[in-house]
C-alpha cells in the first residue's frame, strides 16, 4: 500500500483530555461529504482557509489555513498542530469523531484542477480502539493513537469503527507540490519509529459471495442504504479489495431491475471515485 506511518508522538494526555472531550460534545460540525458517511460520524473544523467554523471544504489557492473562531480556544491541539506540522501548507485541518460508522468507498481530490499543487493529507489518531480500521485498496490497517499516517488518499480508502466507543482523528490537508511528504513535519526528532499494524483477513468465499448476489432479491429504494452500510463493511474482515463495493452496488441495483436505482448507483460510482466537481453534491 501506499500509504505508511511517518512514526509516533507522545501526547500531554493532562492537557489533551478536556479538548477531546470538548471535541467529542462539540454540535458546530460540517455537513461537508455527508455523502460519504453512514452511521454516526461527525466532522469539527478546526483549521481552514475561510475562517467560518462549519466550512469544512477543501479548497484550491495559496491561502494559508488558520485556526477557526470555535477552535482558538483549542490551546494545546492548535499547539500540537504548529509545533509538528509545516502550517505554511496546511489548507484543512478537521476533526473526525467516528461512532459506529463508516465512510463509504471513495477517492479524493478528484475536484481540484489539474494545475493545482499535488495535495497530501496527514492523519493523527487523538482517540481510538482496537475497532478503529483503515483501509485502501486491498489493505487494511489500524492508526494507533499518537501515529502520524500519510495517507494516499487519491486512491480509493475507507474507515470504519465497529464500536461505540468515539474515534477521533486529526485529519491535516495539505498543499505538497513537489515536496517529499516528510517535509510536512517539521520536528521529526519528535517522531519515534514505529511498525504498521496491517490486518488479516478471512477469504471471500463462494458462500459469502453468493450471499452477496442474494442481496438483489432485497434492495430497494426503501432500504439501498442499508445494504451500502453493509457492503462498505465487508472489506474490512473479508480478504477484497476495497474497489469491489463499486461492482456490488452497480450489480445488485441492475440485478433488481430497478431503473431509478441503476440511474442513483451509476451516479454514485462516478461521483466517489471517477469525477466530481468544486462544491457537488450527490443526493444520497
Amino acid at each position: 500500500m501506499r500509504s505508511f506511518s511517518l512514526g509516533m508522538l507522545e501526547l500531554d494526555d493532562p492537557r489533551l483530555a478536556p479538548e477531546l472531550a470538548a471535541l467529542i460534545a462539540c454540535n458546530v460540525t460540517s455537513e461537508a461529504y455527508s455523502e460519504f458517511k453512514i452511521g454516526n460520524w461527525r466532522t469539527v473544523v478546526l483549521w481552514n482557509t475561510s475562517g467560518r467554523d462549519n466550512n469544512g471544504l477543501i479548497a484550491g489557492g495559496e491561502v494559508t489555513a488558520r485556526p477557526t473562531p470555535w477552535a482558538q480556544s483549542f490551546d494545546y491541539l492548535n499547539e500540537l498542530i504548529e509545533q509538528t506540522f509545516d502550517v505554511s501548507r496546511l489548507r484543512l485541518a478537521r476533526a473526525h469523531v467516528l461512532e459506529d460508522g463508516v465512510l463509504i468507498p471513495h477517492r479524493d481530490f478528484l475536484e481540484l484542477a489539474p494545475d493545482e499543487p499535488r495535495w497530501c493529507r496527514l492523519h493523527l489518531p487523538i482517540a481510538t480502539t482496537s475497532a478503529c480500521l483503515h483501509s485502501e485498496e486491498d489493505s487494511v490497517f489500524h492508526m494507533r493513537r499518537g501515529e502520524v499516517w500519510f495517507l494516499d488518499a487519491s486512491l480509493t480508502h475507507s474507515a470504519c469503527n465497529s464500536g461505540v466507543t468515539p474515534r477521533v482523528s486529526l485529519c491535516l490537508d495539505f498543499a505538497l507540490g513537489d515536496a517529499a511528504i516528510e517535509t510536512l513535519v517539521v520536528d521529526r526528532d519528535r517522531l519515534r519509529p514505529t511498525t504498521p499494524v496491517v490486518i488479516a483477513r478471512e477469504p471471500l468465499d463462494r458462500q459469502f459471495r453468493a450471499g452477496l448476489r442474494s442481496l438483489a432479491k432485497l434492495i430497494n429504494r426503501a432500504n439501498y442504504r442499508e445494504v451500502l452500510n453493509f457492503l462498505a463493511r465487508v472489506h474490512f474482515y473479508k480478504a477484497v479489495d476495497i474497489n469491489e463495493f463499486f461492482t456490488w452496488i452497480v450489480e445488485l441495483a441492475s440485478a433488481a431491475g430497478d431503473r431509478e436505482l441503476i440511474t442513483k448507483m451509476d451516479g454514485f460510482v462516478q461521483f466517489l471515485r471517477y469525477d466530481r466537481n468544486m462544491y457537488q453534491r450527490y443526493a444520497l
